[in-house]
């Protein structure tokens, strides 16, 4: 089985990011969709394991790639921040980048609220934001579990 700890929108708080990825315990990889600032590195570094990052909207270190397209296992996965597609007018934009890149999971932040919902084929996953949670919304995370065919996705609430 496949783990990979998913989280977005920490705005230069990468402690807290590294706290919440030790929560899920071992992990495979680690996507941070955006608004990282410059922490990424020592996110990987402190666990050991690869972070696959993405820019957004508050990065300012324009050599992150604005978009990762991957594969895992049998599952190809957009990794996006999503002001690129304004998600938070809608996610119709972003679903149609999906499907143009013919991707099983599209991950995403920007909104600061968690949300998970498939469309037609494609699983959508933002995992909130642990610094600044909007909506309602508490501070969370989420790990996505592939196991051949099957994907499993869990939201956590951050707890100190």
């Amino acid at each position: 089985m496949i783990r990979i700890g998913i989280v977005s929108d920490t705005h230069h708080d990468w402690q807290t990011a590294l706290k919440a990825m030790q929560q899920l315990g071992r992990l495979d990889l680690i996507c941070h969709a955006g608004d990282i600032y410059n922490d990424g590195e020592k996110l990987g570094k402190s666990l050991g394991i690869e972070v696959k990052i993405v820019v957004g909207n508050c990065d300012f270190r324009k050599s992150m790639p604005r978009e990762q397209v991957f594969q895992i296992g049998e599952k190809k996965i957009f990794l996006t921040h999503g002001h690129l597609y304004q998600v938070k007018r809608g996610y119709e934009n972003l679903i149609f980048r999906g499907m143009e890149l013919a991707a099983d999971i599209v991950i995403f932040g920007h909104t600061h609220v968690p949300v998970c919902f498939v469309q037609g084929e494609m699983l959508l996953i933002n995992p909130g934001s642990l610094r600044e949670a909007r909506g309602g919304s508490k501070p969370s995370y989420a790990l996505l579990e592939i196991l051949e065919q099957k994907v499993e996705t869990k939201f956590f609430s951050f707890c100190t």
